[in-house]
């Protein structure tokens, strides 16, 4: 469940995926000031990186519940690099906003999230062989990283076959 006590979406993120050596934490929620300032700049920002910009946007087809309501903006977050410059964009001007992948096991209020929704979607799927293992972006879906060890002659992933998501959550 990425919410906080079931009626915010602003809780703790956690990115992890190709390109992110690491698993980077964000902690925001903090309120925002100058709303229609920052949503058209933001726009302009989102022309520039090539990114999907969905103003108002609800976030029923973004989870696998079907549930929820809309959100300020979502977002269609197309590389690493964008998410680098939009995230500081979002810290820089004290955007609100929260992270989501393929939208499995996530609560989504029906009042929706007064913030930005950066969505990782298909273009977060990478996956390749690297000797014994398998390197997977975030927006990997189980069910395939699984088979894709399978074909190439690797066990241990055969439990997480039937778990609806994503590498990255």
């Amino acid at each position: 469940i990425i919410s906080d006590n079931y009626k915010y979406l602003d809780s703790c993120v956690y990115i992890s995926g190709y390109n992110f050596y690491q698993a980077v934490r964000y902690c925001h929620g903090k309120k925002q000031e100058g709303t229609m300032s920052y949503i058209n700049e933001l726009e302009k920002l989102c022309e520039e990186l090539e990114c999907k910009f969905i103003p108002d946007c609800s976030l029923k087809e973004y989870n696998t519940f079907k549930i929820g309501g809309n959100c300020k903006v979502l977002i269609s977050v197309n590389s690493t690099a964008s998410v680098s410059s939009l995230v500081k964009f979002m810290k820089k001007n004290n955007v609100k906003f929260t992270v989501i992948g393929r939208g499995s096991n996530i609560l989504v209020p029906d009042e929706g999230y007064d913030g930005v929704v950066l969505f990782f979607g298909h273009d977060f799927a990478y996956t390749a062989l690297r000797g014994n293992m398998i390197e997977c972006e975030a927006g990997t879906l189980l069910a395939y990283a699984c088979v894709f060890a399978q074909q190439n002659g690797l066990m241990g992933m055969e439990k997480l076959f039937g778990i609806p998501g994503t590498v990255g959550g």
